[in-house]
């Protein structure tokens, strides 16, 4: 489990500015929900995928592993607009963009000589 001291101390660096203890009780109480939130999806995900493994034949699980909690992360935040970090199942931004970019558009609109942006 994270000590105070390391959250303040991640907090002062990604800042540089002083930062109250308050503040970061305040982040261990969202973390703390957060966490509660991500372990009951955890346990839906792990009943999805040990129901899809007795389908398949396979002996079910018996421990809630990575992919089941990266499941559950990218379950709890898929409505969410922020980008998700690459090891929690999103996309980086840069790739967003690019892919952006690099949609054809049909040739119907190429040749009626209208440019969508």
């Amino acid at each position: 489990m994270l000590h105070w001291y390391q959250v303040w101390k991640q907090m002062h660096t990604l800042t540089n500015r002083e930062v109250e203890k308050a503040a970061v009780l305040e982040m261990f109480n969202y973390l703390e929900k957060l966490t509660d939130s991500v372990i009951s999806q955890s346990i839906h995900e792990f009943d999805d995928l040990n129901s899809i493994r007795k389908t398949q034949g396979l002996p079910e699980k018996t421990r809630i592993d990575r992919e089941c909690v990266k499941r559950a992360i990218k379950s709890i935040n898929k409505d969410t607009s922020s980008v998700l970090s690459e090891r929690t199942g999103g996309k980086i931004q840069e790739e967003i963009k690019k892919g952006e970019q690099n949609v054809e558009h049909p040739s119907e609109t190429k040749d009626m000589g209208v440019e969508i942006i």
